[in-house]
């Protein structure tokens, strides 16, 4: 991932210093110590689009008319999309420290 302070790319790994402040993940880069998290807009695609998966998939196995199970096919398919735009639009923006990063 690329830090958006330093302009450094650091594997996943590199990524040593990590700490969980509520739902979101903050990790400092190991170049210039700026603590970092996963841009929250992106995140909420990713979400969204394994629901779109997951739930019409499941409801795919108890209906019988082929034409709603078109239509599921069809919505699982566009949950399929938007999760990849999650994934391929991820980044890291910079934030302030949390109280218990310092």
């Amino acid at each position: 991932m690329k830090c958006p302070s330093c302009n450094t790319v650091s594997k996943n790994k590199a990524f040593k210093n990590i700490q969980k402040d509520g739902k979101r993940l903050e990790v400092q880069c190991p170049n210039c110590d700026q603590w970092l998290i996963i841009d929250p807009t992106t995140m909420k695609f990713k979400f969204a689009g394994f629901a779109l998966i997951l739930l019409p998939s499941l409801i795919n196995f108890f209906i019988d008319d082929v034409h709603y199970r078109l239509i599921l096919s069809v919505i699982a398919l566009l949950g399929a999309c938007l999760a990849v735009y999650g994934v391929v639009r991820t980044k890291l923006i910079p934030i302030e420290p949390s109280n218990k990063n310092k």
